[in-house]
């Protein structure tokens, strides 16, 4: 699995590491990690809408669930880094390390 660290200029996330590569930006998912400048760490999984609609299909399933969900349109670094953003703003993730 590779591992991509994207560092940023912003106030409150210091970089955020993408685990293992996407195949189709519209059809994937990829886990994230979010490292605060407080030195927390947030892990959260983005999912294209039609990756959660496959899966369900190819599953049968009725509901899906995920702790730390992000759902996206596609998964570019753009959208992704503005969705974390958005997410630890509002006090989501699921915390993988604190210090």
């Amino acid at each position: 699995m590779s591992m991509r660290k994207i560092d940023l200029d912003d106030p409150t996330v210091a970089s955020v590491t993408i685990l293992g590569d996407v195949v189709d930006s519209t059809d994937d998912n990829v886990d994230l990690l979010a490292h605060l400048r407080v030195g927390r760490v947030l892990g959260f999984t983005a999912f294209t809408l039609r990756n959660i609609e496959r899966l369900m299909s190819s599953d049968h399933l009725a509901w899906f669930v995920s702790p730390g969900m992000l759902v996206v349109d596609r998964l570019t670094d753009d959208v992704i880094l503005g969705a974390v953003r958005d997410a630890v703003a509002l006090g989501l993730g699921v915390v993988q390390r604190e210090d």
